[in-house]
């Protein structure tokens, strides 16, 4: 039986206001969305606004073919990122959180990721509080902590993390043993990626690397999270985490060719 892959969490309009483009996006949700390119069931649960915005995000999701009976709208404004470009660069402006900021699961909520194989949540998506009940329900679980790299869950959340991402800019001594010492914190598989500079996995015994997959860039936005839903439709495939980084780096590649996440 094809196996399913629920995100939690954060959820967002990309706003290129200089362009007065509008994008749906959010960590979770491009995760869940970029899930359906490799023919992998995908759900999203989150909350959204009253706003257009809100309305927008469920539409967009919808028409990808992504399970959206768990998205709840609440009373409020659906978070919003400002994002400009630098050439084909993003670079992120004043983000409000919206309603997202106030997000908890009801127990329908839990029953429904339950019947999931993986759950997967980032950490601008204030689920983080969920991952060890999950964890210890027999789910793979799959957190993106972003930049991060000072941030109290890498003590706290790590170890009841099967996949944790993080983003970086090279491969140095210093974040081999940054990835070393979350690894024994309690991380599984670590994978961080490095941009033009590719990607590195640590599995407590060896470091693997990958390059990115090289294309001509309009817009980098989502590039990350296109990476994690290439690297996780690998591992619920059972393919070996080499191939699982190269799958990641070719989501990515099609992805920065084109404006907006999706």
């Amino acid at each position: 039986m094809m196996k399913k892959i629920v995100t939690i969490g954060d959820n967002c309009i990309d706003a290129y206001h200089d362009e007065q483009k509008f994008f749906s996006g959010g960590n979770s949700v491009n995760v869940a969305v970029y899930s359906k390119r490799f023919n992998v069931n995908s759900s999203y649960v989150g909350w959204v606004g009253t706003d257009d915005y809100g309305r927008q995000i469920i539409n967009d999701i919808k028409i990808k073919k992504v399970d959206v009976t768990h998205i709840h709208v609440k009373n409020g404004l659906t978070a919003v990122t400002n994002v400009t470009l630098d050439g084909a660069e993003r670079v992120f402006g004043q983000s409000t959180y919206g309603v997202t900021k106030d997000f908890e699961l009801s127990s329908n909520d839990t029953d429904f990721i339950l019947s999931h194989d993986m759950v997967h949540g980032g950490i601008w998506g204030f689920c983080d509080q969920y991952f060890e009940q999950l964890k210890m329900k027999g789910m793979t679980t799959s957190f993106d902590f972003s930049d991060c790299w000072d941030s109290e869950l890498l003590e706290t959340l790590i170890p009841h993390i099967d996949y944790a991402f993080m983003s970086g800019s090279e491969d140095t001594p210093m974040l081999r043993q940054l990835m070393i010492k979350l690894h024994a914190n309690g991380a599984n598989i670590l994978v961080v990626t490095l941009g033009e500079n590719g990607s590195i996995l640590f599995d407590g015994t060896e470091f693997i690397t990958c390059n990115i997959i090289k294309v001509d860039a309009v817009d980098t936005m989502g590039a990350g999270d296109s990476y994690i839903a290439g690297f996780l439709n690998g591992i619920v495939k059972d393919k070996p985490l080499r191939e699982c980084m190269v799958i990641g780096s070719k989501s990515a590649a099609l992805t920065v060719q084109y404006q907006g996440a999706w």
